[in-house]
């Protein structure tokens, strides 16, 4: 005869069910999506020159200002954002899309916009959208925030925030290309990242008064493949 199998695992699955019941009944309610504006009223263009191989993605990003339970994330307790996308149209080397900057109202959470975000796919890499890294139209001067508020008292950088981010109607160019991986000549990868070490005008600082934005993309990759 074999001996008795233990059955503790049953004996505790209704104390384990419970425990479970328990925090989920203590758990805080999930937090609330930002309602739409029914009337929205700062609506801003973005448009500007694109290769017609290269495939653009917008998205507007709108984040919550107000510090409160209901207003963070669960896992990292940072302020909630709300990504979406924004409708690209093309017409051969030009491209535009509308933003909608007051989408949603500021409700319990002060839902606010944040910024505007580019990914770029180049055909042999379809499904690898890359991000040139940048907020191409940041949002930061609405709420009296400024690029170079974010460099404390680093002079360097407050200087080439300046640079990068300006409220002016001068384009905002970004310069992507086909590179070799240094470590593997042969293989190739497509960035938008590795010419922002020029100083130049990589995004747009909204202003109240902006209502256009222009944002050029480049392809450099006829300018060499090297390192």
């Amino acid at each position: 005869m074999s001996p008795p199998r233990s059955n503790r695992s049953g004996r505790f699955a209704p104390i384990a069910a419970a425990v479970f019941l328990a925090l989920a009944a203590c758990a805080p309610p999930p937090p609330p999506p930002p309602q739409a504006n029914p009337a929205p009223r700062h609506i801003v263009r973005i448009h500007g020159k694109a290769p017609a191989h290269l495939r653009l993605e917008w998205f507007a990003i709108y984040e919550a200002r107000h510090w409160s339970e209901t207003c963070r994330t669960r896992d990292t307790w940072s302020n909630l954002t709300w990504r979406v996308p924004m409708e690209v149209s093309r017409n051969g080397n030009r491209y535009e899309a509308l933003l909608s900057v007051d989408k949603f109202l500021p409700g319990e959470c002060g839902w606010r916009f944040a910024e505007a975000r580019l990914l770029v796919a180049h055909p042999r890499w379809p499904d690898d959208a890359v991000s040139p890294n940048v907020h191409s139209v940041d949002g930061g001067a609405l709420a009296g925030e400024s690029p170079a508020s974010r460099c404390g008292s680093d002079p360097v950088c407050v200087e080439r925030a300046q640079v990068l981010y300006d409220s002016k109607p001068t384009p905002v160019e970004i310069n992507c290309r086909v590179k070799r991986a240094e470590r593997a000549p042969r293989e190739e990868y497509f960035t938008c990242q590795e010419l922002l070490r020029e100083v130049r005008k990589l995004g747009q600082s909204l202003r109240p008064e902006t209502r256009v934005v222009e944002v050029n993309i480049n392809d450099r990759t006829d300018m060499g493949r090297g390192g």
